[in-house]
C-alpha cells in the first residue's frame, strides 16, 4: 500500500467532529472524494483506512484524470492518497479499485482533518465526488464544438 503510516484524524465516540470547529478544505488538485462513512471504523488502523478507500467503487472513465484519492468520513478528510493505477475488481468488473500510496506530506497536511462543507451541501446518495475534473460529453461536442476540453 504505502511506505509511511498516517496519523489517524481523531473523532469522538460517534465518529464525528463538530463542523464549526474545523477549518474548511478547498481542494485545488484533480481528485476523487470517497465517502467511507459506511465502511470505515474510526478506531481502525492505517491499513483499514486504505482498505475502506481504495476499492469497490462504480466509476466512470474520467477517474483516470484524478491525481488524488481523498478518504472522507462524516464530511471530514481522513487521508489523501496519490493514485498510481486503476484496476477492475475480478468479482465485479463494473467496480474499480486503485493502487496508491500516501500523498506527499504537504498535501496531506493541507487537507487532513479539514471539513468539506460543500460535500455536505451537494452530495446525493452517491459516495463518490469528482473534484476539478472536466467531463466531456461527446453528444454536446457534436452540437457545440467549443465545448471540447483543451488538453494541451
Amino acid at each position: 500500500m504505502h511506505d509511511n503510516q498516517p496519523e489517524q484524524v481523531s473523532t469522538d465516540a460517534t465518529g464525528d467532529k463538530s463542523q464549526s470547529m474545523k477549518p474548511s478544505a478547498e481542494i485545488k488538485e484533480t481528485a476523487i472524494l470517497f465517502n467511507i462513512s459506511r465502511s470505515y471504523n474510526p478506531q481502525g488502523d492505517a491499513q483499514s483506512l486504505y482498505e475502506a478507500t481504495h476499492e469497490a467503487w462504480v466509476l466512470g472513465s474520467n477517474r483516470v484524470k484524478a491525481e488524488l484519492a481523498i478518504a472522507v468520513y462524516h464530511d471530514t478528510v481522513q487521508e489523501v492518497y496519490q493514485i498510481d493505477s486503476w484496476y477492475p475488481l475480478p468479482q465485479d468488473p463494473r467496480r474499480m479499485g486503485f493502487n496508491g500510496k500516501l500523498a506527499e506530506t504537504a498535501l496531506r497536511d493541507q487537507y487532513r482533518g479539514k471539513a468539506l462543507t460543500f460535500w455536505k451541501d451537494t452530495r446525493s446518495r452517491h459516495p463518490v465526488h469528482y473534484i476539478n475534473i472536466q467531463f466531456w460529453n461527446p453528444g454536446r461536442a457534436a452540437r457545440d464544438p467549443g465545448s471540447q476540453p483543451d488538453y494541451s
